[in-house]
């Protein structure tokens, strides 16, 4: 079939047409919806799974917390989310779009001061999004547009609703995520997301392996053990 080309997906792979493929012992690719169109471009995937999150840094903190933000957005604006989350201009909500320039530890603190963390694509167009675990992982109630394939985790917390969405809604989903404690699932699922998980399944070697300093290095050590 033909591939569904928009001004954001156009940019995208203008990005990536200077990849030097062949400089990585393995390429994974965060989004297995896209698989049919990585076929067609050529690209080398060897796997998919989600974006790995540090479970050092993205957590749900201590129980009972603040969380002074009811709804959070991260992401530049386009013409599509503008439309999407315009309601929120007037309602009586506290609400937060940060368009760019957070991440790492620092988005772990607004996810964990945040109540509902909402994905909207950036043209309209289904797909997974790291989003979606990093504040899911963080405790947070996610909203998102339609998704190219299933949450990978996190049942209880990652709610797919179609848009429009409005502040009534909204309020419904606050109302469940005040009465929705972390559980010991939630916490397998932020566990299995994390960065040593995915290394120690690309390399057979066991958890134990991954330590702070082998991840931290500049790389030759993991280069070696996926050769």
């Amino acid at each position: 079939g033909r591939m569904q080309m928009t001004a954001e997906s156009a940019l995208r792979l203008k990005v990536y047409e200077g990849m030097a493929w062949h400089a990585y012992h393995r390429c994974i690719y965060y989004d297995a919806g896209r698989a049919e169109t990585v076929r067609h471009l050529g690209w080398p995937i060897t796997a998919y799974h989600p974006l790995p999150l540090d479970t050092a840094q993205f957590h749900p903190g201590e129980p009972g917390a603040e969380r002074p933000v009811d709804v959070c957005f991260v992401g530049k604006a386009t013409p599509h989310r503008i439309e999407v989350l315009d309601f929120l201009r007037s309602a009586s909500l506290r609400f937060l779009w940060v368009a760019h320039g957070v991440s790492g530890p620092h988005l772990a603190t607004l996810f964990r001061r945040s109540r509902i963390v909402l994905n909207v694509h950036a043209d309209g167009v289904a797909a997974q999004e790291p989003r979606l675990y990093l504040a899911a992982a963080c405790g947070c109630r996610v909203v998102t547009e339609p998704l190219s394939t299933a949450a990978m985790g996190f049942p209880g917390r990652i709610s797919q609703i179609a848009t429009p969405w409005n502040e009534g809604m909204m309020r419904a989903v606050l109302r469940e995520a005040a009465s929705t404690p972390w559980t010991w699932q939630d916490e397998q699922d932020r566990k299995a997301m994390g960065v040593r998980r995915l290394l120690a399944e690309q390399t057979g070697l066991p958890l134990g392996a991954w330590q702070d300093p082998t991840l931290h290095e500049d790389g030759e050590a993991v280069a070696g053990l996926l050769a």
